[in-house]
């Protein structure tokens, strides 16, 4: 008879609000169990805790309150291939293994393990390679409006101290003037071209 292989793990939640939190570790557990090969003995989900909403430099971290939580699950495991799977699909925070002392691994375990971290990191690769082709496609994308607008896509504001008309707003300066150019003039009559005789 195959000898179980029995654990502690512990999972970690940060999210709002409090009551949503527990549901979804709640529902967490409940899949775990659910899954082929592993057996659930004990399980303690903590309460919820409002968590400082800043981060070391006493930036916001998010909007609004946050709440953590944390469970701790006693699971027996059928083999060495559904601890690591459940390790690879649910990542706990913190895993203890509690018996054997001596774990015996075959190459079939072997094997499992080398091809999950394998899975896990094309698929990890995947991701990154394609966020990175999506930020050059959208690089090239604003370069080529940049390009094809030129900087008329960028306006400052124009704006007068004195009365708008159609090139300036009410309020501010515009290009071409300054706060001693509004200053009122003195009328002055045009001069008479005044013929020798």
């Amino acid at each position: 008879m195959a000898v179980k292989i029995k654990t502690l793990l512990v999972w970690e939640m940060l999210g709002r609000p409090a009551e949503h939190i527990s549901k979804i570790m709640e529902d967490l557990i409940n899949k775990i169990g659910s899954e082929k090969g592993i057996s659930i003995v004990s399980k303690t989900i903590h309460p919820t805790k409002k968590i400082e909403n800043k981060d070391e430099e006493g930036n916001l971290i998010a909007e609004g309150e946050l709440y953590s939580i944390f469970s701790e699950v006693e699971i027996d495991f059928d083999n060495t291939g559904d601890l690591i799977k459940t390790l690879f699909i649910y990542m706990p925070a913190h895993i203890e293994i509690l018996e054997p002392e001596d774990m015996g691994i075959t190459n079939l375990d072997m094997n499992m393990i080398a091809n999950n971290i394998l899975a896990k990191m094309h698929h990890y690769d995947s991701i990154a390679k394609s966020a990175l082709m999506n930020n050059q496609a959208l690089a090239n994308k604003i370069k080529e409006i940049m390009q094809t607008n030129g900087s008329s896509m960028i306006k400052p504001p124009q704006i007068s101290y004195g009365k708008a008309d159609e090139n300036h707003t009410e309020t501010g300066i515009s290009p071409t003037s300054s706060p001693s150019s509004n200053k009122p003039q003195k009328e002055t009559k045009p001069k008479k071209n005044s013929k020798k005789k």
